[in-house]
């Protein structure tokens, strides 16, 4: 048995210490034989761990914060939840479509046209950042 097996891989022109060894060096053009060629070291350094910053995945949670506290009607919490994103520059485009649904819901109420104002003013639109201003204080008086 033993023999038979020996005869087989003489036959396939391989040796046992070149089936026992993958990296041994092959005979021949064969493709899926691993040659000894030295590989250059490459140096890794590691990646420093604050220099990571995970992507976040879906809307910012504060601004799901933000819009369950207005499905509840906690309006002070949902404007401090606006106001915190207005203040960091996130998601000011979905800041602004609802900080306007609630201006025009609520007219008369002026924390909304200021909020308003001051995410526009922040996305860089001040001409509608002093229309929201003025509407406020037309508004107050």
């Amino acid at each position: 048995m033993i023999m038979l097996f020996g005869i087989g891989w003489n036959l396939l022109g391989d040796g046992v210490n070149d089936a026992l060894d993958p990296t041994s060096v092959t005979r021949g053009s064969r493709p899926w034989k691993l040659s000894r060629k030295k590989v250059p070291s490459v140096e890794v350094k590691p990646i420093p761990t604050t220099s990571f910053v995970p992507k976040r995945i879906g809307p910012d949670p504060v601004l799901i914060l933000a819009r369950t506290a207005v499905n509840q009607r906690e309006m002070d919490s949902a404007l401090h939840a606006y106001r915190h994103l207005i203040q960091r520059r996130r998601e000011l485009t979905c800041v602004i479509g609802d900080l306007a649904l609630l201006a025009k819901e609520f007219p008369l109420e002026i924390r909304y046209w200021q909020t308003l104002g001051d995410a526009l003013a922040q996305n860089g639109d001040a001409g509608d950042a002093a229309r929201a201003y003025a509407y406020a204080k037309r508004g107050s008086h």
